[in-house]
């Protein structure tokens, strides 16, 4: 039986003689890293254990002790109270022995019991288990000179008896020594450990899962205002019996057509997470927007103040000197463009597709877009223009946008993200009134950039 184990054993150590495979070092320290974690965690709750069990000593030996002193109004019987007045004044048997000159004298039994203790001391031998395999130096209590109390008397302890007991005690006076010990297991502990690593069981970094946060973000992209050819005439010319210049061309009258131009927005953002992957966010953006320009010829009056017919109803200079019928065409144009300026409330709703350290979100939603100042600007700056070029007049002061885009997110130092999001809004009302002789509907297509804090 003896000689078939051993032949088992052996063909198995054959056959694991060479399967051990060393593990990167990576992988220790992610062990060591996961057990300090695990430990300090233990030592915590046990802290956080002995303190409140502390707090809850000291509440109730506290409130027992006030309790007792508040309570206490019973009278100290008369003979407990004799004794003790006897005992103040007999010094007790502890102070005799220790403030004594005199050497004591010790019966003959006491020093061979004294002598037998001692050498069981001595015989003693600690046992200590290292499991570091280092050697350590431990305090070992040794004994030095014993202390002792005679006897006094040879009566029995009574109950308020002014008499000590019969019995001899022996106080041994023991001191710390460092003594230098060997590990046991320290023959038998391996300066590596081997094995395969268990790559399945990798513990994953934690995931920013923080419900609330708050950026800043800035984009830009084009913008088309949307503006189409009408087909009626115009106000600006319907009075244009006035003009003494006959060779003024009628066609010349049609609305002017904007190209697409660019858009640019900043702002503040704010968010919050809902479940595992739903986000709601909103902010407040500065938007400003501005279109390509168009030709519009040039006119004057007879104090040779030049007009731009721009065909806006709002352009009460320009109507003045149309109603006076002395204008003179110029017979050049200048370029004009549109711009505007607006703040947007974003209100959108995000599905998080990837929710890791590199994420991705897919929002949409709706904007508000405030009006705060909309105007024609001349791209030439030698024309002296008399026009009255506000145009605020023929926008609507809010108008509604929908929107769509896609976020890209890079986490870092967990808190910390960067942010790039290609969008698009198309408008869903109209964003001029009925003073401008055009509807549109404008839509930009823009890429954001952002940073943002998780909290």
């Amino acid at each position: 039986m003896e000689k078939a184990n051993s032949t088992f054993e052996e063909q198995w150590s054959q056959s694991l003689a060479n399967a051990e495979v060393t593990p990167p070092e990576q992988v220790w320290v992610a062990i060591d890293g996961h057990l300090a974690n695990e430990q300090a965690l233990v030592y915590k709750k046990q802290a956080d254990f002995y303190r409140w069990v502390a707090a809850a000593c000291l509440f109730l030996i506290t409130l027992g002790g006030a309790f007792f002193w508040m309570n206490d109004t019973s009278e100290i019987p008369s003979d407990l109270a004799k004794n003790e007045d006897r005992s103040v004044s007999r010094p007790s048997l502890e102070e005799n022995a220790f403030s004594s000159s005199k050497a004591l004298i010790l019966e003959e039994e006491d020093k061979v019991e004294l002598k037998e203790l001692d050498q069981a001391i001595e015989n003693v031998q600690p046992t200590l288990v290292n499991a570091s395999a280092k050697r350590i130096s431990t305090p070992v209590l040794t004994q030095t000179e014993p202390a002792f109390i005679p006897s006094t008397g040879t009566k029995q302890v009574k109950s308020l008896s002014r008499y000590a007991a019969t019995h001899q005690t022996v106080f041994n006076a023991l001191s710390a020594k460092s003594v230098e010990l060997a590990s046991a297991i320290e023959p038998w502990e391996a300066e590596h450990l081997f094995g395969v690593a268990r790559t399945w069981e990798t513990i994953a970094p934690s995931k920013v899962v923080s419900p609330l946060w708050a950026g800043v973000s800035f984009s830009t992209g084009s913008f088309d205002p949307g503006f189409g050819k009408s087909s009626g005439g115009d106000m600006a010319f319907a009075s244009q019996e006035g003009i003494s210049n006959d060779s003024f061309v009628r066609s010349q009258t049609a609305n002017p057509v904007y190209a697409s131009g660019q858009s640019v927005a900043g702002g503040l953002n704010l968010g919050k997470k809902f479940a595992n992957r739903i986000v709601i966010s909103s902010g407040l953006h500065y938007s400003a927007f501005n279109t390509g320009s168009s030709s519009s010829q040039l006119v004057s009056d007879q104090q040779d103040n030049t007009y731009a017919l721009t065909n806006e109803r709002n352009d009460s200079n320009l109507e003045s000197a149309l109603s006076d019928g002395n204008l003179r065409y110029e017979g050049q144009q200048v370029q004009l463009a549109n711009e505007y300026q607006y703040l947007t409330i974003p209100i959108k709703a995000g599905y998080v597709l990837l929710d890791n350290k590199f994420n991705i979100t897919l929002n949409t939603g709706l904007s508000s877009n405030i009006l705060v100042d909309s105007k024609l600007v001349s791209e030439s700056d030698a024309q002296n223009l008399n026009n009255d070029f506000s145009t605020s007049g023929s926008y609507e002061s809010v108008y509604f946008n929908f929107l769509t885009s896609v976020e890209f997110g890079y986490i870092f130092k967990r808190h910390y993200q960067l942010l790039l999001e290609p969008n698009y809004n198309q408008a869903l009302t109209e964003f001029t009134n009925a003073n401008h002789t055009d509807k549109a509907k404008p839509k930009n297509l823009g890429i954001a950039i952002g940073f943002r804090y998780n909290f």
